[in-house]
């Protein structure tokens, strides 16, 4: 509870004068017990254990050592997720600029999702690059909805964010030295005036 002043009568107290709010975001990640590809493969164990094959739907979880020290939390922790408490087995770290803060056993975190049997993300591997795209072929053949990225197609899209970003700074280049240009001008105006 905070101690904010009341708005004034009639007001909706939508502004930004003295807002008082909290931002929280945690972000949770099911996998699969035993997989060696995928999140948990970019992470190295600082303390506690990985996943063992008994986890799968236990209510365990791994944490980013980011989320154990912002919030307290170490190994033998409790942390809850939705309304269920599952103990923290894990600290976990990477080197990759993005990893969850919270990972479930993938059968776990389908229940406390009231996702049971649903997935949001598969990771192939090729027995050889050279197959990369008959496998990523296939695959959008059998499941023609899902999104399919290689490392080509992720490759093409940075370089793509790259060339729009080359071109915006050029073209707010060309835009910036157009002003300095103009307000060079006006003040040579103005003191030639007075």
């Amino acid at each position: 509870s905070t101690d904010a002043p009341e708005p004034p009568a009639g007001d909706s107290g939508g502004g930004f004068g003295g807002g008082n709010f909290s931002l929280n975001s945690t972000t949770v990640t099911g996998v699969q017990v035993g997989a060696t590809l995928g999140n948990l493969s970019t992470l190295t164990l600082s303390d506690g254990r990985m996943f063992e094959e008994g986890d799968d739907g236990a209510d365990v979880a791994l944490i980013s050592a980011t989320y154990a020290d912002n919030n307290e939390l170490a190994v033998g922790s409790s942390v809850t997720v939705g309304d269920s408490d599952v103990e923290v087995v894990g600290i976990v770290d990477s080197s990759a600029s993005s990893i969850s803060d919270i990972y479930l056993p993938l059968a776990t975190a389908q229940t406390l999702a009231d996702m049971e049997g649903q997935i949001t993300s598969i990771y192939v591997q090729a027995s050889d690059s050279s197959q990369v795209t008959s496998v990523s072929e296939t695959l959008t053949q059998a499941l023609p909805e899902a999104t399919i990225s290689t490392d080509q197609t992720l490759a093409e899209s940075v370089t793509g964010s790259l060339s729009s970003a080359s071109s915006l700074v050029g073209s707010l280049g060309l835009w910036l030295s157009i002003a300095v240009l103009v307000v060079a001008f006006g003040l040579a105006v103005l003191f030639t005036v007075s």
